[in-house]
């Protein structure tokens, strides 16, 4: 199992890339709902080269944050 540091929602993230999609849409392991909220930090990836998303939770933020590094 790998490690889980940088925030609460990592093992859901996880989860996510091993369990079937069909789980996933039946919302085991859903995305959380802020990872700096829960303590932890975002790491993003881009949505449509205006907007990043983070890979652990539901927020959506204006700019290209990926370029920028994984901490906001």
């Amino acid at each position: 199992m790998p490690q889980h540091s940088g925030g609460p929602y990592r093992f859901r993230t996880w989860l996510r890339g091993h369990l079937p999609w069909l789980l996933i849409d039946m919302g085991i392991a859903t995305k959380g709902l802020d990872c700096e909220q829960a303590g932890g930090s975002h790491e993003w990836y881009n949505i449509n080269g205006k907007e990043s998303g983070c890979y652990h939770c539901k927020v959506v933020r204006e700019g290209q944050l990926w370029k920028r590094g994984s901490e906001t």
